[in-house]
């Protein structure tokens, strides 16, 4: 019987170490993951500020055209 219950807590002790792996593992994950999307979220404004900026230009050439 206490055989049984020494291994049971051995098991759960290993379950219990390979939780907090996984934890760790997935918040690493989701740290990445929130870098990543930050950075495409300041590549994609400064794509569409260029664009913009272009479009300015465009205009003004060609408002500059016509008067």
């Amino acid at each position: 019987y206490q055989q049984e219950i020494a291994v049971l807590q051995e098991k759960l002790r290993i379950s219990a170490k390979k939780l907090e792996e996984y934890e760790s593992r997935m918040k690493s994950q989701d740290d990445q993951t929130q870098k990543m999307l930050l950075e495409y979220q300041a590549r994609l404004e400064d794509t569409e500020e260029r664009l913009r900026k272009q479009q300015d230009e465009k205009e003004h050439q060609m408002k500059s055209i016509i008067t």
